[in-house]
């Protein structure tokens, strides 16, 4: 009859360096989780529930001017929304431009983002897009990009070779409380611009 510390170590490792192994991938695990933790509590406080700071008025910029013939869009975005007294939950939003039209082309010439305040955080086109007919163009921001704040928003300017031909404009915003997750959609707006 074998030996079954002989059998071990012929077929694989012992058990204690197994258990050993097992246990030191298991410090790594939890020690990682609790970073993480940590890391997304830091970044959820940086952006927890503020009143509002009364401003005084001042001289807005002048809006950039529209291209010939173009239509405006405005969409209320939100990088993250608050919950269980004023806990923030961060939330990724993706920006969804759809051309109606089944034969017309569609030319999306700015998607720009605004914070809260009304400051351009960022422009997503360096030059035109032309939608062909049925086509779709996606434009995402990131749960980890907060630069937006509660109160953040797209505007799209957009022609169409007809003009009853407007596109639907739609912000999905996804996002996990815990086990939960969450989503929403606001539609766009036509607005005036100088």
């Amino acid at each position: 009859m074998i030996d079954e510390r002989t059998s071990r170590r012929r077929h694989g490792l012992p058990l204690w360096f197994v258990a050993l192994l097992a246990a030191a991938a298991g410090s790594i695990l939890v020690a990682g989780f609790f970073f993480l933790h940590e890391r997304l509590r830091s970044l959820e406080e940086q952006i927890a529930h503020r009143r509002p700071i009364v401003k005084v008025p001042g001289t807005p910029a002048a809006p950039a001017p529209l291209a010939s013939g173009a239509r405006a869009a405005y969409v209320p975005a939100y990088s993250h929304i608050y919950a269980l007294g004023g806990r923030s939950v961060l939330l990724e939003t993706t920006l969804s431009v759809r051309n109606t039209s089944p034969s017309g082309a569609l030319t999306v010439h700015s998607v720009r983002y605004f914070d809260t305040d009304g400051n351009e955080v960022r422009s997503f086109l360096d030059q035109p897009l032309a939608l062909g007919p049925l086509a779709t163009a996606e434009f995402l921001v990131e749960s980890k990009d907060t630069s937006g704040g509660s109160g953040a928003n797209f505007i799209v300017e957009w022609s169409a070779e007809t003009a009853s031909e407007a596109p639907i404009i739609e912000a999905v915003m996804v996002g996990m409380d815990g086990v939960h997750g969450l989503s929403f959609t606001s539609r766009a707006v036509d607005i005036v611009t100088p």
